[in-house]
């Protein structure tokens, strides 16, 4: 293991993409380094691609020390090639060490449709098993590329992406907006979804269908409104569903 002092200036973050910001996370490592400095390196790989130092695992360290005037950091080098610098990200954020289901499933779609690895070598490498890689990939090119991004930017929280698609595609805006007007709870969303499923009754030839974009919030109980929280038992938000241009249903 090679320790090196390298500028913030130098280092590639392209890896920064598969990575939420969490406010409260950096909140206590900005109050822990003002208290006692930093003291363990960030990973770089100087394999990824030549001439660059690429950051695999310490994001959140260089915003910090960058936000505070630093121009350096200490490092420890490795020689990553692409893929297993994708493994490095996962290996260093185990679940409860500050990774989501959402930041796991970015790096599996990288790994699948950036490198071309079929799912059983990606479980190989992750040493998970295919079943894990087929739900991650499954949640990431479920949930439209927009609400990714609002996910990322902190309007939604990283907890509703699976909510969320558990819905079509076409379907999950009006939910997500619903979801961020209203600030309801994951527990609250999921009871949403699950309303507007059950309110959906296939019929053959019928592949889809819409959520209407007017939605009708305001008799939903225990729910937040401008006017306080009605009721005093969770139940599903009230939406217009139409099954049809000429047919509608109502989640109550």
């Amino acid at each position: 293991m090679l320790l090196k002092t390298v500028k913030l200036s130098s280092l590639d973050l392209r890896y920064g993409a598969l990575r939420l910001t969490d406010p409260t996370a950096l909140r206590r490592l900005r109050e822990s380094v003002q208290q006692d400095g930093l003291h363990s390196p960030v990973l770089v790989s100087e394999g990824v691609e030549e001439g660059k130092l690429v950051l695999v695992d310490g994001f959140k360290r260089i915003r910090v020390l960058d936000e505070a005037g630093e121009t350096e950091i200490l490092a420890r080098m490795e020689v990553l090639d692409g893929a297993s610098a994708h493994a490095a990200v996962l290996a260093c954020n185990r679940p409860g060490r500050g990774v989501t289901d959402l930041e796991e499933a970015w790096v599996v779609r990288s790994l699948h449709r950036g490198h071309r690895l079929p799912q059983v070598k990606i479980a190989a490498l992750l040493g998970r098993h295919k079943s894990w890689v087929c739900r991650r990939l499954r949640l990431v090119e479920g949930l439209e590329d927009d609400l990714q991004d609002e996910i990322r930017l902190g309007l939604l929280s990283s907890s509703m992406a699976r909510e969320l698609t558990r819905l079509p595609r076409g379907n999950q805006h009006p939910a997500a907006q619903a979801i961020r007007e209203h600030g309801l709870s994951t527990r609250q969303a999921t009871r949403l979804v699950t309303g507007l499923w059950r309110a959906w009754i296939p019929r053959r030839g019928r592949q889809s269908w819409k959520i209407r974009s007017s939605t009708l919030l305001s008799r939903s109980t225990m729910i937040p409104t401008r006017s306080g929280i009605h009721g005093s038992r969770t139940r599903a938000t009230s939406f217009a569903i139409a099954c049809s241009p000429s047919r509608a249903r109502r989640i109550v």
